[in-house]
């Protein structure tokens, strides 16, 4: 879908960037789980998953990232494939490190992404309420990603150091979202998060951290609402340095002429 990201022959290519995506998924979401969802480690996880797997998957982690990718690409038949690849690809990835992570911390330890002190309040407006915030702060973050990823609008070439800009981010974000809607910025984690979450703490009697499947609703439309206002701002971007580069190429053109 981003320039480079598949190459021919198209089988070996979607093995390879499906292998590697799912592996840095798996990676990003056990040390969130082993963490106990601390926003440094959570940074840092997806700094070495996208060191170590971006160069031939993309590096998204996150449908929220892929979705604003496919908008800014603009090729809606051609990459509507790959993007769904990506998705079910990272779902299937997050999925699995949920598993993984119950099984290093046991069930009743596992994250799961609910809103803080107010689990109980499902009301209309609150559910408004964390979609906005979600959306804003996943907004922020994806901004941040397409920067890096698009060079006419980014400051930097160096993968190493687009990386690291990219953890700051998340970290600034997840730190900043999390007291009012739990920080999940990412509907592929909060989907698995919040379904794993409800099969292991409904059916316990005894468990007072019941998880509601209405929550699902803000944490996968208000990221992926993020997404598309970050894809906008950035296509805006990308048009604004299109014209000013077009008049300075004009400009040079009219200097050379009346030399």
């Amino acid at each position: 879908m981003e320039q480079g990201l598949i190459k021919k022959p198209k089988l070996r290519s979607y093995l390879f960037m499906a292998l590697f995506e799912f592996f840095g998924m798996v990676l990003f979401l056990v040390g969130i789980n082993c963490s106990g969802n601390d926003a440094s480690v959570a940074a840092l996880g997806l700094f070495v998953a996208a060191t170590l797997t971006g160069r031939l998957s993309g590096g998204h982690f996150n449908m929220a990232i892929t979705f604003a990718v496919y908008i800014m690409e603009g090729k809606w038949r051609k990459n509507l494939g790959t993007a769904l690849v990506v998705m079910v690809v990272d779902l299937v990835g997050a999925f699995t490190a949920m598993t993984i992570s119950a099984g290093l911390l046991g069930s009743k330890n596992i994250f799961t992404l609910i809103p803080p002190g107010e689990i109980n309040n499902r009301s209309t407006n609150y559910l408004l309420y964390l979609l906005l915030v979600e959306a804003f702060f996943t907004m922020i973050f994806v901004s941040t990603v397409l920067s890096v990823k698009y060079r006419k609008v980014s400051a930097t070439s160096d993968g190493m150091l687009s990386n690291l800009t990219v953890a700051i981010g998340l970290y600034v974000a997840v730190r900043m979202a999390g007291p009012l809607s739990g920080g999940g910025v990412n509907p592929t984690i909060g989907t698995a998060s919040i379904i794993t979450g409800a099969i292991v703490f409904n059916n316990d009697a005894e468990s007072s951290k019941k998880v509601h499947p209405v929550f699902l609703i803000p944490y996968i439309v208000g990221p992926l609402l993020g997404g598309l206002m970050a894809a906008g701002l950035s296509k805006l971007a990308t048009r604004i340095y299109e014209e000013d580069d077009e008049e300075v190429i004009a400009l040079e053109q009219d200097a050379v002429l009346t030399t």
